[in-house]
């Protein structure tokens, strides 16, 4: 067995076949790639949340609102991202 830490999920796909998902030292998810991977698949929304120093332009703020994403938060900013399948504009949404 090999325990493998990234965030990068898409590269991992092709080297796992079991997800465990910690967040803040809470195991989340266990589970086979597989089962996960369908999960999420059906999600409708996915939330990120970034941590920057500084602060964002209202410009960059209005951008994303233009593409459907939704600010929850400024500080750290935190949005809801649609779906791919609900993504319009071309641009992959992970």
């Amino acid at each position: 067995m090999v325990i493998i830490s990234s965030h990068d999920l898409i590269l991992l796909e092709k080297y796992i076949d079991w997800v465990w998902f910690l967040n803040h030292r809470v195991l989340e998810i266990n589970q086979p790639l597989e089962q996960f991977l369908k999960f999420s698949a059906q999600q409708d929304v996915r939330t990120l949340v970034v941590h920057c120093q500084g602060e964002l332009e209202e410009e960059v703020l209005t951008n994303l609102q233009h593409r459907g994403i939704q600010t929850l938060h400024k500080k750290p900013l935190e949005v809801i991202i649609p779906s791919q399948e609900d993504n319009n504009d071309g641009y992959p949404c992970y």
